[in-house]
C-alpha cells in the first residue's frame, strides 16, 4: 500500500515537471511551492489510515499554453487560491438571484407595453379627462347646432348662442389641462379599474356618435322625400355629420390604440381648432345678428301687450287714449314706449250703432313700428277679420314682417250703456 502511494506521488511530480517545461524554457511554476494533490476532504497533512479506503483522484491535465502566464501577470504559483469560484457561498447565490431579478424588473419597466399599476390620483385624472371631454363635446354640439341652423335655416338662435359659447370657453381649457397631465403617464395597455373607466366612457361616446349618424341618414332621406323647402333638413344633415366625426375622434382618443396613437397626440389641438372656429362664427353670426335686431325682438314681444292695454283703456273709458302715456304699462312694454319705438295714431270714426240697451261705435287707430330686419312668416293663421279698409280687431304677433316701417291698422268697438232704457 505505501509503495503504491509513493509510486503515485512520483508519477504526479513527473507530470507536473513535464507541464512546466517547454522547449528548454525556465519553468513558470515553483515546484517547491506546489503542494501535492490531496483527496477530496479537508486540507490536512493527515493521511488515511490503513483501515480507510483512499478515494482515487484523477489529476486534471492542463495544456502547457494555459499554464503560461500573461505578460506582467503573476504566475499561477503567486496567485491566491480563489475557492469562491469553485465553491460559491450563500451570499454569492443570493446576490446573483437579486441581480437577475433587478434586470428582469428593469426590462419590464422599460417595455412600454407592460401595464403599470396606477395610483388613485391617476385613476381620478383619467376619469376627469374622459368626463370633461364628454361635457365639452355636448356644449360644442349645442354651439354647432345653433350656428348651422342660424346660417342655413335662418333660425333665430342668437339668444341661446352666448350660453353655448360660455360653456365651451369654460369646459375646453379644463379638458385640455386634465388631458395634458393624464397623457404624460397614460399606459398604452389598461387593466383593472383603468380598463373599466375607459370602457364606460367609450361606450357612451359610441352611443352618442351612432345617434347623430342616424340623424344624418334621416335628414338625407327627408331631403329626397320632402316636396317643400329642405333648409331645415340640410341644417340637420350638416350638424349631425360634424358632430358624428367629433364623437368618432373622441371614441378613438379614449381607446388610444397603438396603431392610431397620433390621434391621442393631436386630439386636443383638433378640439381647440374646431371650438375656436365655431366660437368665431357664433360671434359674427347669431350674436351679431342678435345685437342688431334687439329692437325688433322688443317690438315683436311687446306690441301685443301695448295693443291689449289700448283695448282695456277704451273699454273702461269708452274712448281711445290720447297717447300711449295714458296707458298703465310695465316691464318691457313700458320700455318699448319710453324708447319711442312705437308710434300711436288714433283716428276718428263716425260709425255708430244703437240698440234698445246701448249704443256703440267703432274706433280705429294705427300702431307703427320700424323693423331692422325682415322676418319670414313661419305660421299660417286661418283667422282673418280684416275689413275693406284694411282694419282688423286682432293683432297677429306671430306673422312675419318686412324690414322698415310697418303700420298695423286696428279697430275696436266702444259700448255706451248710459242711455239704456227699461
Amino acid at each position: 500500500m505505501e509503495e503504491n502511494n509513493n509510486n503515485q506521488n512520483e508519477n504526479k511530480d513527473q507530470e507536473i515537471n513535464s507541464l512546466t517545461e517547454d522547449n528548454n524554457q525556465q519553468p513558470i511554476l515553483d515546484k517547491s511551492k506546489i503542494k501535492r494533490l490531496e483527496p477530496i476532504g479537508e486540507l490536512s497533512d493527515e493521511r488515511p489510515s490503513d483501515s480507510q479506503e483512499a478515494i482515487p483522484v484523477e489529476p486534471k491535465v492542463f495544456d502547457s499554453q494555459e499554464l503560461k502566464s500573461e505578460p506582467n501577470q503573476p504566475s499561477l504559483s503567486q496567485q491566491p487560491l480563489d475557492t469562491s469560484s469553485i465553491y460559491p457561498t450563500v451570499s454569492t447565490v443570493i446576490s446573483a438571484k437579486t441581480s437577475i431579478a433587478q434586470e428582469t424588473n428593469n426590462d419590464k419597466l422599460s417595455d412600454p407595453n407592460t401595464p403599470k399599476n396606477q395610483s388613485a390620483g391617476q385613476l381620478v385624472l383619467q376619469w376627469l379627462t374622459y368626463a370633461f371631454w364628454g361635457w365639452t363635446l355636448l356644449a360644442l354640439s349645442s354651439l354647432i347646432f345653433s350656428i348651422i341652423f342660424n346660417l342655413v335655416a335662418d333660425t333665430e338662435t342668437g339668444s341661446f348662442t352666448p350660453y353655448a359659447i360660455a360653456s365651451v370657453l369654460v369646459l375646453l381649457p379644463i379638458s385640455y389641462v386634465t388631458d395634458y397631465f393624464y397623457s404624460k403617464n397614460e399606459p398604452s395597455k389598461k387593466t383593472g379599474v383603468a380598463m373599466a373607466i375607459m370602457v364606460i366612457h367609450a361606450v357612451l361616446f359610441a352611443i352618442f356618435g351612432i345617434g347623430y349618424l342616424i340623424s344624418a341618414v334621416i335628414s338625407i332621406i327627408s331631403m329626397f322625400t320632402n316636396s317643400g323647402e329642405n333648409n331645415v333638413a340640410l341644417a340637420w344633415l350638416i350638424t349631425s355629420s360634424i358632430i358624428t366625426v367629433l364623437y368618432v375622434l373622441t371614441f378613438i382618443r379614449t381607446l388610444n390604440p397603438s396603431v392610431l396613437s397620433f390621434i391621442q397626440k393631436y386630439y386636443k389641438f383638433a378640439m381647440i381648432a374646431v371650438s375656436g372656429l365655431f366660437i368665431i362664427l357664433g360671434i359674427v353670426g347669431p350674436i351679431a345678428n342678435e345685437r342688431i335686431t334687439k329692437n325688433d325682438r322688443l317690438i315683436e314681444n311687446n306690441l301685443y301687450s301695448v295693443n291689449t292695454s289700448i283695448k282695456n283703456y277704451t273699454s273702461k273709458n269708452e274712448r281711445l287714449p290720447a297717447s300711449l302715456n295714458d296707458l298703465d304699462l310695465n316691464g318691457d312694454a313700458k320700455v318699448l314706449v319710453e324708447k319711442n319705438l312705437i308710434v300711436y295714431k288714433p283716428e276718428s270714426s263716425n260709425d255708430q250703432y244703437s240698440s234698445r240697451y246701448s249704443t256703440s261705435k267703432n274706433v280705429k287707430y294705427q300702431l307703427c313700428v320700424k323693423y331692422t330686419k325682415e322676418k319670414k312668416d313661419r305660421y299660417y293663421s286661418s283667422y282673418d277679420n280684416t275689413d275693406s279698409d284694411g282694419y282688423s280687431d286682432y293683432l297677429s304677433y306671430s306673422n312675419g314682417h318686412p324690414a322698415g316701417e310697418v303700420c298695423y291698422k286696428l279697430k275696436d268697438t266702444v259700448y255706451n250703456y248710459s242711455d239704456r232704457t227699461n
